[in-house]
């Protein structure tokens, strides 16, 4: 079972590399023996629902983390990894460059996830001061359970933009629009 038409592809790629392989070395040709259904992976709407129970905790956390009612939030949440997801760089800068073009309101960016490790954590941090002056950047611990589920309510956008082949099939903007938020991703592989 393939969560995705883009995972689908790469299966039947390696299949069909393989099965040509086996040709050339030993003369006989072999078809795909598999079925390669695909079935996407799904989501809780009711977690997600904005007029369900979580509503609160997403207004404590744009309280506490300083984002008026006039303030826009976008959300990313996912791995913070730039090798097995994407680099911080571009959404840093198109956060920044909305928040030149926008004088009037803060914008924030709640960047929600968990690091590999601590050198991935400094150069995600040094890139959020590098990139953003007006931007306001927010990283938080998606490993607290509480925390990942307020983000979903405290924001405004949904902003994901994978560069990574190991995005097979796209998780998080499903999630985003299950909790009522537009989303803006990547035209990459699985989110395609």
């Amino acid at each position: 079972i393939c969560t995705s038409t883009s995972v689908r592809a790469v299966v039947e790629r390696v299949i069909e590399q393989h099965a040509g392989f086996l040709a050339e070395r030993g003369g006989a040709g072999m078809k795909n023996p598999v079925r390669l259904p695909v079935i996407p992976l799904g989501v809780d709407c009711d977690f997600h629902a904005p007029d369900g129970a979580n509503a609160r905790p997403g207004a404590a956390l744009r309280e506490r983390l300083g984002i008026t009612e006039n303030d826009m939030a976008a959300l990313f949440l996912g791995r913070l990894s730039f090798h097995a997801k994407a680099h911080p760089t571009p959404m840093l800068m198109a956060m920044e460059r909305a928040a030149e073009r926008t004088p009037d309101q803060t914008l924030h960016l709640l960047i929600v996830g968990q690091f590999p490790n601590q050198w991935i954590e400094k150069e995600f941090k040094d890139a959020a001061k590098r990139f953003c002056q007006r931007a306001e950047v927010h990283i938080l611990d998606g490993a607290n359970n509480e925390i990942a589920r307020a983000a979903w309510q405290a924001a405004d956008i949904f902003l994901s933009l994978s560069d990574n082949i190991q995005e097979s099939f796209g998780l998080t903007p499903i999630e985003a629009m299950a909790a009522g938020l537009p989303v803006i991703m990547s035209d990459w592989d699985g989110y395609r």
